[in-house]
């Protein structure tokens, strides 16, 4: 583990933060924050433009497949600098997940098809996997899909679908063999949203995050739908998540939350003293400092293990418990420090941080769960990363 990046990585770090500088306008980040819950704006839509034009949607791709080639710890400086802008992610699921379980799991006939859509931006995915009584154990999924001539035929019902409803298709975690262990008899089939038969219902979280429920009714997709092999999914699926909880393991937006709060203590006063020289203020704020230096090192360490090879679950579970609980604990430490002020929205004038410290605390819970949820997470540590007994 080296503590400090390399000039090279420095030098892409530094690329990456002044395109956003000069990108990323109060205008867009408006529209983007007002379309949450619809498709995405003109000025996002140009923005993604310039991002695909310079091959920042896909910049560890392969050279051959049309990336830049990079490094997973060049992928997670860049998502680090986006994240801390608050900037729309170049990417999403379709770059960051689907794309390299493809890559690694898929046949020749599903690169061809579906690489090349990606890239051009002309598919784009959510992930299909939590059902309403299949969540925290995955492998308990029941929405089925039955082979009829030249397609599958899917039923059932997928939940805290993420984005879906501004996406091309779902990424879906289906039972392809009831008769199997439920490990085993699980697959992924790409299923296109305007397929006949599916529904998608938005539902508005505490969060003011938009998720789905997604409906498949008799839906009918091509047999070369399904990645990979048949009752191979639950290999892409882990692969998958394992992708998604080191994303998740990022801390640049609470640095962003953190260095706004340090500023904002060290030009306000309350209850007649500034906040920066109360010694319970400091020790909060040192306390942080500390932690979201740790979990960027996590992130770091996640990054060079996969660029090493290694197999990553139980430290991607790390970084995913150790940065997802630090949302709670930024905003419950910045709303001790700014006292009741801190519980006003962005609405109110006199909200401290624009809001930022009421919107992170309602935020939290959706980072604990989402991905798997941390009481999991941290079962995964003690059985993978530490070798003890699942009972």
């Amino acid at each position: 583990m080296k503590f400090q990046l390399t000039e090279k990585q420095l030098e892409w770090q530094q690329e990456v933060r002044e395109f956003l500088q000069e990108t990323v306008t109060p205008e867009l980040l408006h529209e983007a924050e007002e379309n949450e819950d619809k498709t995405i704006g003109p000025l996002e839509r140009e923005y993604r433009r310039k991002l695909i034009e310079k091959g920042w949607a896909a910049i560890n791709w392969p050279k051959e497949m049309g990336g830049l080639g990079l490094t997973n710890m060049e992928k997670f400086i860049f998502n680090e600098e986006f994240s801390y802008m608050n900037a729309p992610h170049p990417s999403g699921a379709a770059f960051s997940i689907v794309a390299p379980a493809i890559f690694m799991f898929g046949t020749e006939e599903n690169k061809k098809e579906w690489l090349p859509k990606i890239m051009a931006g002309e598919a784009s995915f959510a992930l299909g996997y939590s059902e309403p009584n299949a969540g925290t154990d995955l492998a308990g999924l029941t929405t089925i899909a039955v082979l009829d001539g030249e397609e599958w035929v899917i039923n059932g019902q997928k939940t805290w679908n993420t984005l879906g409803h501004q996406v091309t298709h779902q990424w879906t975690a289906v039972r392809t063999d009831p008769t199997l262990p439920k490990h085993k008899g699980i697959s992924v089939i790409i299923i296109p949203n305007n397929a006949p038969g599916v529904t998608l219902v938005k539902q508005r979280t505490w969060g003011n995050h938009t998720t789905n429920d997604v409906f498949f009714e008799n839906v009918r997709v091509p047999k070369n739908n399904l990645i990979g092999e048949v009752n191979q999914g639950w290999r892409i699926l882990t692969g998958a998540l394992d992708s998604e909880r080191v994303l998740m393991g990022g801390s640049a937006e609470l640095h962003r939350v953190y260095d706004d709060l340090v500023e904002f203590c060290k030009h306000t006063i309350i209850d007649g003293e500034l906040l920066i020289n109360r010694p319970d203020v400091k020790n909060k704020l040192a306390e942080l400092h500390v932690e979201l230096e740790i979990a960027k090192l996590f992130g770091y360490r996640g990054a060079s293990l996969l660029d090493s090879g290694r197999e990553i679950s139980s430290e991607a579970s790390m970084m995913k418990v150790f940065a997802t609980e630090l949302y709670t604990k930024v905003a419950d430490y910045g709303m001790q420090i700014v006292n009741m002020y801190g519980q006003l929205n962005k609405e109110d004038e006199a909200a401290p941080l624009v809001g930022a410290l009421e919107h992170l605390y309602r935020l939290a819970p959706f980072h604990r769960f989402g991905g798997g949820t941390n009481e999991v997470q941290r079962n995964i540590i003690a059985v993978r990363g530490l070798g003890l007994p699942r009972k």
